[in-house]
């Protein structure tokens, strides 16, 4: 097999997680070597964090969503929320290393850009660790 071919075929089995391969130098030769490297897999979704945060006063309730796993610990997705303390809807969409129930869930939240940007707080259930996403958000027509 050409060299050139060689490498094609063992990228191509690196992207699909089947093997990966490190090359190793030993005594002047180089080697490969391969070993099962597991699949990229999505976390559940993420619950609302407890821990009180003077900084997040606000709370966000999600309607509707949906969110996706892109691969390399990445999730997307958007919907509806209502910020609690105005009662306002806005449309929402993200981009973050976790993901969150994104449907009859309310989250603490704070404002970074009003009307445009909202930080909103999450923690596994049994974890005191917290973890924040940004949401961008517009404000979506009263119905």
């Amino acid at each position: 097999m050409k060299p050139v071919t060689r490498s094609i075929v063992i990228l191509l089995l690196f992207c699909y997680g089947g093997l990966t391969t490190a090359q190793t130098y030993d005594g002047g030769f180089t080697t490969l070597e391969t070993m099962r490297v597991p699949r990229d897999q999505p976390e559940k979704p993420l619950d609302a964090a407890t821990l009180a945060d003077p900084q997040f006063k606000l709370t966000a309730r999600m309607v509707v969503g949906h969110s996706n796993y892109v691969g390399n610990h990445e999730y997307r997705g958007g919907g509806r929320l209502v910020v609690e303390a105005s009662k306002r809807p806005y449309d929402f969409r993200y981009s973050c290393a976790y993901s969150f129930v994104a449907q009859n869930q309310t989250y603490p939240a704070r404002w970074i850009v009003p009307d445009r940007k909202l930080e909103i707080l999450m923690a596994r259930p049994d974890s005191s660790k917290v973890k924040r996403c940004k949401v961008t958000t517009k404000p979506a027509p009263l119905q």
